[in-house]
């Protein structure tokens, strides 16, 4: 592992191994991250450790995008230390009816842990199978171990991958996926998200726009 600091914190780095290769940026609290940084990274370095482990053909590509959920992240009318209204953050929670539990006039429905939930869908030709775009969604959203009384911090993971078992692509058609990948993730963002959420966060035209990525 390769890593790039910037007053003494991680940035950025790179993964290798003989048969993958990974990238990762690190958001801190007075920087950020963009996808056209990511993209700069692959092409370059990329081309050089295929070329490096004689690497002509992969199964795919995978995008990845980790956000932090917290009082620290969220603004205040989404979060506090130990509570998190994912009812007003994802549009999934917010669906959950009300009629679920027996409750008297004057109470109301709450989240209570665990979130954690995950999910993937894929688009499927029925009429021509083969010809179905290898492109997944995936979501993933984990509670993050904590001891009694301390910040309630959640994770969730959105990830777009093309990675088959069978598949067999070149490295360039590789590099030309990471931009269906990260349109695939903007459009996942948001519809994940309420337009609440989204109107508190910073904007994403160009990136995904999240309280806190890694």
């Amino acid at each position: 592992m390769f890593w790039q600091l910037v007053k003494g914190k991680k940035t950025k780095g790179i993964q290798l191994w003989p048969d993958r290769i990974s990238f990762n940026l690190l958001d801190q609290a007075d920087f950020s991250h963009d996808y056209d940084e990511l993209h700069q990274m692959v092409e370059r370095w990329l081309l050089i450790w295929a070329e490096e482990f004689e690497v002509k053909e992969i199964r795919g590509i995978a995008l990845e995008y980790v956000n932090v959920l917290s009082s620290q992240t969220l603004k205040p009318q989404f979060a506090t230390e130990h509570d998190i209204r994912l009812a007003n953050i994802l549009a999934i929670y917010g669906n959950i009816p009300d009629k679920v539990l027996p409750t008297s006039p004057s109470a109301r429905i709450k989240l209570v842990l665990p979130y954690d939930f995950q999910m993937g869908i894929k688009a499927i030709d029925d009429t021509d199978p083969a010809n179905s775009s290898p492109l997944q969604f995936r979501v993933k959203l984990v509670s993050e171990p904590r001891q009694p009384g301390a910040l309630l911090t959640l994770k969730l993971t959105l990830s777009a991958t093309t990675i088959e078992p069978n598949r067999r692509i070149s490295v360039q058609q590789g590099i030309k996926e990471f931009a269906s990948a990260h349109e695939c993730l903007i459009r996942g963002f948001e519809a994940l998200f309420t337009a609440e959420a989204r109107a508190s966060f910073e904007p994403y035209d160009t990136d995904i726009a999240n309280p806190s990525r890694e």
